[in-house]
């Protein structure tokens, strides 16, 4: 790696990322309680939003309102298992949602709670429980 090169990722370490600059710190931030993962209020007021539980963990399901369900879609936030759903990620939702995507958002464990197999049935129950056609509203 290039002086230049090893300077930027010190740089973006340390200003960027600065709970993930060490083992230490980034053992210390997966310990901390995650945040809310419900969805925002705004989400809820331009399509119809329902929780269920699969495996003991939420499944949201966010459908477009006022429009027909084209195609679906399931949607796995990301995070590298140790970041909960964000704002970000909402909006991403909902973008989807506002073309006619039925969004299936399973919110799957995350460290040190769960190891990174724990998604893969979580995801896979989403998936096996949620409805491939739309029901005769279009849903």
């Amino acid at each position: 790696m290039s002086l230049a090169t090893h300077a930027v990722a010190l740089y973006l370490r340390a200003t960027a990322k600065p709970g993930s600059s060490s083992a230490e710190r980034a053992q210390d931030r997966m310990r901390k309680p995650k945040g809310s993962a419900q969805p925002p209020a705004a989400l809820s007021r331009r399509h119809d939003v329902s929780e269920r539980q699969v495996g003991g963990l939420a499944c949201w399901t966010v459908l477009p309102r006022g429009t027909t369900v084209t195609r679906g879609a399931v949607y796995l936030h990301g995070g590298a298992y140790t970041g909960e759903i964000t704002k970000q990620h909402w909006a991403s939702i909902g973008a989807l949602a506002d073309e006619g995507v039925r969004v299936e958002v399973p919110l799957y464990g995350l460290t040190p709670q769960y190891t990174y197999r724990a998604p893969l049935d979580t995801v896979s129950a989403a998936c096996a429980e949620s409805p491939h056609e739309p029901d005769a509203s279009g849903r």
